[in-house]
C-alpha cells in the first residue's frame, strides 16, 4: 500500500514535521518496531559514555538512520512511519532536563525533507536507559 494512501492531519501552524494524526486505510499491515538506540560515533570513547554516542541531535539522527535501515530491510522506508515514540533522559549539560530542542533539530534534519506527510509523535522524559551514554531510544509504528 503506497504512502499516498495514508491520511495526514497536519498540526495547525506547526513548525516541526509532525502530523496531529495519521490515518491508515483498511487493508494495511501495521508493524511495531522495537525501540532503537543510537550508534557509536566515537569508537575511541568509553562504550557507556555520552562521548561515544554524541549529543542529543547526533543521537537522534543516528537512531533514525538505524530505523531507516531496518525499514529498508523490510522493503519499506521512513515514509511508511505513521507514529514515533521517543524516550529521552535528562542531559546533564542541559540542567538535568531532556534536550527537547536537540531532539527536534535531529528529527527535523531527518523528516523535514519529506514533503507529503509526517508521522504523529510523542516525546517524553524517562529516568534512565540501559546504557548511560544513551540520551534517547526511539520506537516506530509503520504501515504498508
Amino acid at each position: 500500500m503506497p504512502h499516498a494512501d495514508f491520511i495526514h492531519i497536519p498540526v495547525p501552524q506547526g513548525k516541526s514535521p509532525i502530523s496531529r494524526a495519521v490515518g491508515v486505510p483498511p487493508g494495511a499491515t501495521t508493524y511495531y518496531l522495537s525501540g532503537q538506540m543510537p550508534t557509536v560515533v566515537d569508537p575511541a570513547a568509553p562504550a557507556d559514555s555520552r562521548q561515544a554516542y554524541g549529543d542529543t541531535r547526533t543521537q537522534t539522527r543516528s537512531t533514525l538512520e538505524r530505523l531507516d535501515g531496518i525499514l529498508r530491510g523490510l522493503d519499506m522506508s521512513m515514509r511508511n512511519v505513521v507514529h514515533i515514540r521517543a524516550c529521552l533522559v535528562a542531559d546533564p549539560d542541559k540542567g538535568n532536563r531532556m534536550d527537547f530542542e536537540g531532539f527536534n533539530a535531529g528529527y527535523a534534519d531527518f523528516f523535514a525533507g519529506q514533503p507529503d506527510g509526517h508521522p504523529a509523535r510523542m516525546v517524553y522524559q524517562v529516568a534512565g536507559l540501559v546504557n548511560p551514554g544513551w540520551l534517547l531510544e526511539i520506537e516506530a509504528m509503520v504501515a504498508r
